[in-house]
């Protein structure tokens, strides 16, 4: 009976040195934790999982939105067959129009539908007539990149939801400014490039505050591409306007500071080290999804880069900046340009 007594003890002894050195190994990691406090890491929690730290120059995922083409034949006559009716001018049926210019008009000519199907999401995209680069043009294949990148009028095309990847710029106590890692979309900066008068005051066709595009990545794709509770991670951040943002000691055209979930990065922003960009145009090049091409996004044919936005105006109100395909800082992007890429960027609570 004694040694009976002896060996149960022994067993208990190594039973919990095992409970002892599994909690030691624990605590000491940096990645995942079952505790669901933070305890000042900048890793999130998703329940009693914690996700890892993510540092500077991390890519991240985060949100989803149409992004590659669907190619399977299957999966495309289901859609199709879900899909119903196709829109026409006088009624879009179940899908929406985009809203796009022709001649500096608001036309019905392009549309979308969301549909889900075994658990995926999808977007299809339609349209009759070819959505001109310039919004104040015709029109037609030669005012248009869609046809040049592959899509035609009268065809259905879907693109599946898929999450957004993006280049991690900074990391500042528990938040994350992210940037977009491919052009998403495609999007003028303002249709026209009138000026307006708002609240008795000379508005400049690249204002940023009243800019369409401004609109359009706080409202269209916010929407889209996040969740409730991505949603509630999303920070409003007051956004720089200033005349030194913009690459000018001083800017005519330069806005006061706005409050946005979401925006485009300014000339300060593309060109700064501290984001990881450098005097190396590579930093800045980026491709284009394959749903901005259907937008119309302008793809060079040699390195299959596109142009992207940036909020900041230049020195001439029908202009605002933007970055060309070989990753050049250019001062000369038309606001009217429905062809200029769009890359957003946020600030992202990590906890």
């Amino acid at each position: 009976m004694k040694k009976a007594k002896n060996l149960l003890l022994l067993v208990a002894i190594f039973i919990s040195s095992c409970a002892q050195i599994s909690s030691s190994e624990n605590s000491g990691s940096s990645g995942s934790s079952i505790s669901s406090e933070n305890s000042g890491s900048s890793g999130s929690s998703i329940g009693s999982y914690t996700e890892p730290p993510i540092t500077k120059g991390d890519t991240y995922q985060f949100g989803t939105y149409p992004q590659s083409k669907v190619t399977d034949a299957t999966l495309l006559s289901t859609l199709n067959s879900v899909s119903g009716t196709l829109p026409n001018s006088a009624n879009s049926q179940a899908w929406t129009s985009y809203g796009y210019y022709i001649r500096g008009s608001v036309s019905s000519y392009m549309w979308y539908i969301d549909i889900e199907n075994s658990g995926n999401e999808y977007r299809g995209v339609y349209f009759t007539s070819y959505r001109p680069y310039f919004t104040i043009n015709p029109s037609s294949t030669s005012n248009s990149y869609q046809d040049n990148n592959g899509y035609n009028t009268s065809t259905v095309y879907w693109f599946k939801y898929e999450p957004i990847t993006w280049r991690v710029l900074d990391v500042q106590s528990s938040s994350a400014f992210l940037m977009a890692d491919l052009v998403l979309d495609s999007q003028d900066y303002h249709y026209s490039a009138s000026n307006r008068t708002i609240g008795g005051r000379t508005v400049y066709a690249n204002n940023y505050k009243e800019s369409h595009i401004r609109s359009w990545l706080n409202d269209n794709f916010y929407y889209t591409a996040f969740t409730a509770a991505e949603k509630a991670r999303i920070k409003t951040t007051t956004v720089d306007n200033s005349g030194a943002s913009t690459g000018y000691s001083y800017n005519h055209f330069a806005c006061a500071n706005t409050s946005d979930k979401v925006f485009l990065l300014s000339y300060a922003e593309a060109t700064s080290a501290t984001y990881g960009f450098s005097s190396d145009d590579a930093s800045r090049q980026l491709q284009p999804s394959a749903y901005a091409q259907s937008q119309g996004v302008r793809t060079d044919t040699s390195n299959g880069n596109s142009s992207w936005r940036l909020r900041s105006p230049s020195s001439n109100s029908h202009y605002a900046r933007d970055v060309d395909y070989n990753g050049n800082v250019n001062p000369f992007g038309y606001v009217f340009n429905s062809g200029s890429g769009v890359v957003p960027a946020l600030w992202i609570s990590l906890k």
